[in-house]
């Protein structure tokens, strides 16, 4: 035999990155995908145009016939995304299962809000916001804001004239 071929992967992390690559590569591939999907539809799109606006009563069944085509060539691109994305899923759960295998902690692949830092990258703007409703914090805030919710309507706090009016006049 004279043909290359590569020898499998030896060790675990080899086999991730071999995974983690097809991925990347199906990413790229439905990106690719997309962006011809998006020039079918522009072409489709004029076709029709032309179509509507064609005095040519002969040219109609013809247009008609490339925008049809127009229509099953993105419907089979679009299918193909969709294979792909199916791909993707079945490897990420392989890698999972490798990073399982080797002990690391496994590829996270669905998003848990509950997994997020507690001082998370927007906080610095609720705390802003914080600060100016004149709260030292986020935290302040949102307990008075929960002390309002909880507090029997005698003990909420009145609205300002301005809001009374408002809700008057409407």
């Amino acid at each position: 035999m004279t043909g290359k071929t590569n020898p499998p992967p030896k060790t675990i992390d080899e086999k991730i990155q071999n995974k983690q690559d097809s991925i990347n590569y199906l990413k790229d591939e439905n990106r690719r995908l997309g962006n011809e999907i998006g020039i079918l539809f522009d072409e489709r799109e004029a076709l029709k145009v032309r179509r509507d606006t064609t005095k040519n009563l002969t040219e109609k069944p013809g247009l008609q016939t490339q925008i049809d085509a127009k229509l099953t060539e993105m419907n089979t691109k679009e299918k193909q995304q969709g294979e792909n994305r199916s791909k993707i899923t079945k490897l990420e759960g392989e890698i999972s299962d490798l990073e399982a295998q080797k002990g690391g902690e496994p590829l996270d692949t669905e998003f848990d809000p509950q997994r997020l830092p507690q001082n998370g990258p927007f906080d610095h703007l609720k705390n802003s916001v914080a600060r100016q409703m004149g709260d030292r914090d986020v935290n302040q805030y949102e307990t008075r804001l929960k002390g309002l919710e909880t507090a029997s309507p005698e003990r909420r706090l009145p609205l300002s004239e301005g809001v009374q009016n408002s809700v008057s006049l409407a």
